[in-house]
């Protein structure tokens, strides 16, 4: 990729690490705190299709069971992971 002739490229680069300096020292993990909430918000939401639809079609080995409780307690983590996003915290 090349830029146009009329573009420093040093300039270019100096304002991409001045707009990541620019920042609060905590808004990044700021951020990336409220992006796994939503992720896990919105997996506590689709989680319940997954399970229920294993109980419907019947555990039946031991794999089955295990997969089942696995479904589960990643649903309670995401629950607890995700219990702040609805309200905005």
């Amino acid at each position: 990729m090349t830029l146009p002739n009329d573009v420093d490229a040093g300039r270019v680069v100096a304002s991409l690490g001045r707009s990541f300096r620019d920042l609060p020292p905590r808004a990044l993990p700021g951020r990336a705190a409220a992006s796994l909430s939503a992720l896990a918000f919105w997996v506590a939401v689709v989680l319940p299709v997954f399970y229920l639809s294993l109980l419907v079609a019947g555990i039946e080995t031991t794999g089955g069971l295990a997969l089942f409780l696995g479904l589960l307690g990643l649903h309670l983590l995401a629950l607890a992971g995700g219990r702040g996003y609805a309200n905005g915290s």
